[in-house]
């Protein structure tokens, strides 16, 4: 049980570190191909780095502090779903 509770902490830290790196990623990319030469290149690289540090202390400090799947779960969560309906 406990290397299942692991394995879903782990998906959730990588879920909760690949959005701030995958706008890093599109940032860099826009970056790279309008901004010329190797002013552009280095942007693009910083960029990347940004979110990708981003994502690390972010995924981190939720996993310390409450726990990925819990805090996934929030998010994803429907309070529609939730209420009864009325008769």
């Amino acid at each position: 049980m406990k290397l299942f509770r692991l394995f879903t902490e782990a998906a959730g830290w990588l879920q909760i570190a690949a959005s701030p790196l995958l706008i890093g990623l599109l940032a860099g990319a826009i970056v790279f191909f309008y901004v010329p030469g190797a002013a552009g290149t280095i942007t693009a690289i910083i960029l990347v780095l940004a979110g990708l540090i981003i994502g690390i202390v972010w995924a981190s400090k939720v996993a310390r502090k409450q726990g990925t799947i819990n805090y996934i779960s929030k998010i994803y969560r429907s309070p529609e779903i939730d209420k009864e309906p009325k008769p």
